[in-house]
């Protein structure tokens, strides 16, 4: 590995799981499929499981003109859509052709991947992200970084400040509402705004122009996510493009409804069992209008929501369920292969 691993290590480390970093030097460095592939040697793993095109493709360099018996399983895993641009495009060709098995977290995703690059269906995996309820709801307990005094339906939209996330279509969705009606509404805007401080600035002229400052509210990053969801009636995602929306599971989990447009694999995850309200993409009367009607229902009624939002991250998103999917896929790809001597 050679990311950043100040998240993850602990973790590993505490379960004692070894971790070897593999230093990648810069963003193109010839050397490391060779380094990649003396540590596959010395170590045989069965699978090499690659997130992200650009680590599939260190992933399927290292593995070319290994010996059978001493090649891993490599799949490649995929986080997002469609890759863009014509070098990503042909690089994503030539390294999910290669690979054993690729696995996507967006299930439209695996179909449109099987039929564009005509690879058989069942070489491309649908595996969803999960979510540690257990560390989740600890997390949950610590105080919120902000203080969110209730006056009113209180909205949180967190992500970082990025065009896909949409907070331009969010704020034209509330000029759209009459004020009476979102009177004492709290939205919080909550992320980072690294890579993004021209739009984040551009955001917060346009709060000004639409007059929504007593509204809106633009909050720093924070790692205590579960805390502020915690203080809000609900999360709204108004993306233009998503894969899988970690927030969603994350609102799930905390109890409380979303509004989500019908991107990636955000219908998927809500489902449809009145855990939130999914409205069309790049739509901002919808919007506002699932706004204002989550707004309105009792508090009895986002409960119903909630729970069932909850029940259904419990049943088919823990990180125990996903884990065995994972481990499934796995153990079904190495039925196929002959053992390592």
């Amino acid at each position: 590995m050679y990311h950043d691993l100040d998240f993850f290590g602990p973790r590993l480390r505490a379960a004692g799981i070894p971790i070897t970093s593999i230093s990648k030097r810069g963003r193109l460095d010839p050397g490391f499929p060779a380094r990649l592939r003396s540590w596959i040697r010395a170590e045989r793993p069965d699978v090499l499981h690659a997130f992200q095109l650009h680590p599939a493709a260190w992933g399927v360099a290292a593995c070319r003109g290994l010996p059978a018996k001493e090649r891993p399983v490599c799949i490649a895993g995929l986080r997002s859509e469609r890759s863009e641009g014509f070098a990503s495009a042909l690089i994503e060709r030539g390294v999910l052709r290669r690979s054993d098995a690729v696995t996507v977290n967006v299930e439209s995703l695996a179909n449109e991947i099987a039929t564009r690059l005509r690879l058989p269906r069942d070489r491309v995996r649908f595996l969803p992200n999960g979510i540690d309820l257990e560390d989740w709801d600890e997390r949950s307990k610590h105080p919120s970084p902000f203080t969110v005094e209730k006056t009113g339906f209180c909205f949180a939209l967190v992500g970082s400040f990025r065009a896909a996330k949409n907070h331009r279509g969010l704020l034209e969705a509330l000029g759209a509402i009459d004020p009476e009606r979102r009177r004492g509404w709290q939205v919080l805007f909550v992320g980072s705004e690294r890579g993004g401080e021209a739009l984040a600035s551009t955001i917060r002229s346009e709060i000004r122009e639409r007059r929504l400052e007593a509204v809106v509210r633009c909050l720093p990053e924070t790692a205590e996510v579960a805390a502020v969801l915690r203080e809000v009636d609900a999360l709204v995602l108004p993306s233009l493009r998503e894969g899988f929306p970690n927030v969603v599971l994350e609102a799930m989990a905390s109890g409380i409804p979303c509004i989500a447009t019908d991107v990636g694999e955000v219908r998927g995850v809500l489902g449809d069992a009145g855990a939130g309200i999914v409205v069309p993409r790049a739509d901002p009367a919808s919007l506002a209008a699932a706004m204002v009607r989550l707004s309105e229902t009792t508090a009895a009624e986002r409960g119903a929501m909630g729970e069932s939002a909850r029940r259904r991250v419990e049943e088919r998103f823990s990180m125990q369920e996903i884990a065995a999917r994972h481990l499934e896929t796995y153990r079904a790809l190495l039925s196929t292969r002959e053992p390592h001597s």
